[in-house]
């Protein structure tokens, strides 16, 4: 049997930053899409999405990156300068993965040229 299946994988957080729909000061959560096949209950693939920027209050989201063929450096940059804002907090919750969930959130993150945020959650 083939299966789809979608979900988001959670790459780190913001700084505070206030949501424009409920007004809560918060840290908001950067969100990867990504759906994995699956046949006979082996994966098969997996494909990633775009990048979110989430409210984790009233889950408000906004596309930092669209899932396109090609993205552009700025979008990136604006991912990575998010990410760094919230860095303390991105380390926190990366070091208590487990280390291949751990490794599956370094290789977005390398992906997205985030290597700084990376060696410094190694370190």
């Amino acid at each position: 049997m083939h299966s789809i299946i979608s979900g988001t994988l959670l790459l780190g957080f913001t700084k505070l930053v206030k949501c424009a729909r409920c007004n809560n000061l918060t840290e908001f959560q950067i969100q990867q899409g990504c759906v994995k096949q699956e046949l006979l209950g082996i994966p098969i693939s997996t494909q990633y999405c775009g990048v979110t920027r989430m409210c984790p209050v009233c889950e408000h989201g906004e596309w930092l990156i669209q899932r396109n063929l090609f993205v552009s450096e700025a979008a990136e940059k604006q991912v990575r300068d998010l990410l760094e804002g919230g860095r303390e907090k991105t380390k926190s919750y990366v070091l208590q993965l487990s280390d291949q969930e751990r490794k599956v959130v370094f290789r977005r993150l390398n992906k997205l040229k985030a290597f700084s945020l990376v060696q410094y959650i190694a370190s």
